[in-house]
Formats: structure tokens, C-alpha cells, sequence
């Protein structure tokens, strides 16, 4: 028998270095799907905090069109859809935690913000949520604010909060 062998109850030698070796590579492999996680945990729940503020910052900015146009820019990767036709343009963003959806660390979960510009003005921003924590009876929370302090053609004294609907499709 050589150095650093033993001889197992199967009489397969096992080399102790490579023993020590696997079970460092698993812990090490456990500690990054660990951190890889939390991390993604963590900062998807930062991102949503921020894009929250970030659209409560619109309602207080002095032009909310110039600061939706940033807001725009700041989350360009998240567009989805630009669409404009004649007097309006809308821009929808989607945001997902499909990362850890994927691995089934999370339920799918889907934030969707759609900025709308009327006549060179911002018109109004909606947020919905979707989650399929109940699966298809999950609900969807529709928020929806109106920037139509300059527009004489409709009524601006609403601001909407509502479940929308049931989840009943796959995000």
C-alpha cells in the first residue's frame, strides 16, 4: 500500500488528497449557489425599489416629460416596444426575476411599465404586477397615474389602483 491510500471496505483504494479535494469543490460549489442566490435575490429586489422610485419621481419632477424621456434611457435595456402613431408614443418596459425563476428559487414574477407621451407631453404611466404565486389565480395589480394637468380635451382628477384581473397565462 503506498502513501496516502487506504483501502476501502470494497477494495477500491481511495487517494485521501482527492477526497479532500471533491468535498472542498463541493462546499466551495454549495457557498457560490449560496451567495449566487442571495446576491440575486437582493438585487432584484433593489431594482424593483428603484424603478418604484423612480416612477413616484416623475409625479415631483418640474417636467415630468424631460424625466420620463431619462427614465426611458436609464432602463433602455428593459424596453420592450416602442410603438407611435400620430400624436402618441408608448414605451413598455418588462421586468422579470427570470433568473431565479428559471433555478425555481422564486415564483415568476413580472413588472410591466408603460410610459405614454401625448403631443410631445408625458400623458400618463402604468405599472402592473403579475406573479404566479397562485398559479392561474394569481392576481394582477394595475397602477396607473395621469399627467394631463395641461390638457383641456379630458378630465384629470383620477389616480387608479386596482386588481386588474387573474394571472391566467404564462409570463
Amino acid at each position: 500500500m503506498g502513501i496516502g491510500h487506504s483501502v476501502a471496505k470494497t477494495g477500491v483504494y481511495l487517494n485521501r488528497m482527492s477526497t479532500k479535494h471533491s468535498l472542498v469543490g463541493v462546499c466551495a460549489a454549495v457557498l457560490l449557489f449560496v451567495c449566487f442566490v442571495t446576491i440575486g435575490r437582493a438585487y432584484l429586489v433593489h431594482r424593483a425599489k428603484e424603478l418604484i422610485t423612480d416612477v413616484q419621481g416623475l409625479d415631483n419632477a418640474r417636467d415630468p416629460t424631460a424625466a420620463a424621456l431619462s427614465f426611458a434611457k436609464k432602463y433602455h435595456r428593459y424596453l420592450q416596444e416602442t410603438t407611435c402613431d400620430h400624436d402618441v408614443c408608448q414605451y413598455r418596459f418588462v421586468f422579470t426575476n427570470r433568473p431565479l425563476s428559471i433555478l425555481h428559487l422564486a415564483k415568476q414574477a413580472q413588472i410591466e411599465a408603460l410610459v405614454t407621451v401625448y403631443r410631445a407631453q408625458l400623458d400618463f404611466v402604468s405599472l402592473s404586477l403579475t406573479s404566479s404565486v397562485f398559479k392561474e389565480n394569481s392576481p394582477i395589480v394595475y397602477v396607473q397615474e395621469d399627467f394631463c394637468k395641461d390638457r383641456t380635451d379630458i378630465k384629470c382628477d383620477h389616480f387608479a389602483i386596482n386588481p386588474h384581473g387573474r394571472y391566467v397565462t404564462p409570463i
